[in-house]
């Protein structure tokens, strides 16, 4: 459904107004990197039903518009060929645009993490905020604003396994522990091929860090740029027999806490005897 309704050609001050698509202007640094014609199908079908139930909120700078919040709509709008748009105008300034554009999109589910982190870099760098200031701006903890900026410090491979969701952000945080980024390519490896959860994640860090402190690995180094060549192969114990194995062949086993905490205590006892009978 087209908006039609006349729009006056005087400006006002703020507020709502009817403004023709043509003199709007895309966001001068948009949150999404996502946005495509394929990605807002949906959308348009909406609107072309129902027209745009919520107006895209813009700023005046010149005699045109920019978008603050709504950049998917506008989007949509101009594929379903409306001539206006509704919108709300505010006069704000640099700050409060970015700060508006982080609450229009950080509570979808599918912003990405990589896109928040470039944001708020942008925020710290250009408008000097600090990490802590711009968690209270969007009502979250330091820990979630500190998360995000540390993506930028990932090794290449675990950034692009992230940008192009073959992990999740959750298994991505953890792995971002490994100090080896040949290390951190194996894990992806496996994890891409293989699937792995948050839990896992964790559990295989964590016995890699203890085995590294505790008892130097094998290792077979052959460098690799991406995760399709070989790369640094690391051998750990066979959680039944002891014998080593190499990650590549391990296998995942789905077992309880309190199954695996008795497993633990069996396994010392029979070390024990092993040894005293020695």
């Amino acid at each position: 459904m087209e908006t039609n309704a006349p729009s006056s050609d005087a400006t006002p001050a703020g507020g709502f107004q009817l403004l023709p698509l043509d003199k709007i202007d895309d966001p001068s640094r948009p949150l999404r990197t996502d946005l495509t014609p394929e990605s807002v199908q949906d959308l348009v079908l909406s609107i072309k039903q129902m027209g745009i139930i919520e107006p895209i909120i813009v700023r005046p700078v010149g005699d045109r518009y920019e978008i603050i919040a709504g950049h998917r709509r506008m989007t949509a709008a101009s594929i379903a060929q409306l001539t206006l748009i509704p919108t709300i105008v505010k006069n704000i300034g640099n700050e409060e645009t970015e700060i508006m554009k982080l609450h229009e999109n950080i509570y979808r589910q599918d912003i990405e993490p990589i896109d928040e982190a470039n944001h708020f870099n942008y925020l710290i760098q250009e408008l000097k905020m600090t990490p802590v200031k711009i968690a209270q701006f969007i009502g979250r903890s330091p820990s979630y604003v500190s998360d995000r900026l540390a993506i930028l410090n990932y090794p290449p491979a675990l950034k692009l396994a992230l940008k192009e969701h073959k992990i999740t952000f959750s298994v991505a945080r953890i792995f971002a522990r490994l100090p080896d980024p040949e290390k951190i390519k194996t894990f992806l490896k496996y994890a891409i091929s293989n699937g792995m959860t948050p839990t896992m994640a964790e559990k295989w860090v964590k016995d890699d860090m203890r085995q590294s402190e505790e008892h130097p690995q094998v290792t077979t180094t052959v460098q690799s740029d991406g995760l399709n060549g070989p790369i640094e192969t690391p051998y750990y114990n066979c959680y039944l027999c002891g014998d080593g194995i190499q990650i590549v062949d391990l296998r995942p086993v789905y077992v309880h806490e309190r199954c695996d905490s008795e497993f633990q205590k069996t396994a010392a006892k029979v070390t024990l005897e092993q040894l005293n009978a020695a």
